[in-house]
């Protein structure tokens, strides 16, 4: 039918926020796809197709019922789809399990991690990486394919990691060699951190020199005021020594430098006053 097929194309443009629109498609890519499964048309290129559309819609809306979709997923082989969902309810851990141990995935578990943190803190992606190295190092059999998976994890993804939380998790037989890259990495991610460190401390003392700058450039200068003195707001004078002065030399009511920072006359916007008495 037709919202079938042309479901994709019109739900997220026009009906983005219709949770049940979102819901009533995944149910219909997720009933095509166990028919098809059903029929044995495990190679079938409809099957793949559908699959792949599922799996985008799960993984890319978060309006869907996830809850329903993964009842009505329970007891099959669609493990892809099973992960997608639990990721969606912040259950990492199975989702984990699932990519490693049952599907041997290992680059779908690192696609998992860095999808799951996009637009995230970094403690966020650090957590889930580490959840990841530990599903590959907390296996019951040593297998030579999850230590080879967790090396090549820390490798290419040195960043993403607390150096030190993962020394403590690493096996004692490791060699420094065969993790050569990671702490390479984690050495020059440390290093990076600790200049913008310094560069950030650097910039608020200046910063914090400049406003001291001025300051005594405000409180070294001097102001005359007399009965033929004008405040800039309301242009009338002054009847006690309390008043505001500008950094451009305007002086000003407090009550009226309280009311507002601009002046009827000239619509100038002033900056910041300093307080005289």
């Amino acid at each position: 039918h037709c919202f079938w097929r042309h479901g994709i194309n019109g739900l997220f443009v026009s009906s983005w926020q219709k949770e049940k629109y979102h819901t009533h498609l995944a149910v219909l890519y997720l009933e095509k796809v166990l028919n098809l499964k059903s029929l044995e048309a495990e190679k079938n290129e409809e099957l793949c197709e559908t699959r792949v559309k599922l799996q985008s819609l799960l993984r890319e809306s978060d309006l869907y019922r996830t809850h329903l979709i993964l009842d009505k997923i329970s007891g099959s082989d669609l493990h892809m789809e099973c992960a997608i969902l639990y990721g969606k309810l912040e259950e990492h851990e199975k989702a984990l399990h699932i990519l490693v141990h049952v599907l041997k995935d290992f680059a779908a578990a690192e696609d998992y991690c860095m999808w799951n943190s996009e637009n995230k803190d970094i403690p966020y992606r650090q957590k889930l990486f580490h959840m990841l190295l530990t599903a590959y190092l907390n296996s019951s059999s040593a297998e030579h394919e999850l230590v080879m998976a967790a090396v090549d994890l820390l490798n290419s993804h040195a960043a993403d990691f607390d150096a030190a939380l993962v020394l403590r998790l690493l096996p004692d037989s490791w060699s420094v060699q065969l993790l050569s890259s990671f702490l390479t990495g984690a050495m020059r991610e440390s290093i990076h951190a600790q200049r913008m460190s310094q560069i950030a401390l650097g910039l608020a003392k200046a910063e914090n020199l400049i406003y001291k700058h001025e300051k005594v450039k405000l409180k070294g200068s001097t102001t005359v005021l007399s009965d033929k003195k004008l405040c800039q707001v309301c242009q009338t004078p002054f009847l006690e020594p309390a008043f505001v002065r500008y950094p451009n030399g305007s002086v000003v009511h407090t009550h009226c430098a309280a009311d507002r920072l601009v002046t009827p006359n000239t619509n100038h916007h002033f900056p910041s006053p300093s307080r005289r008495t």
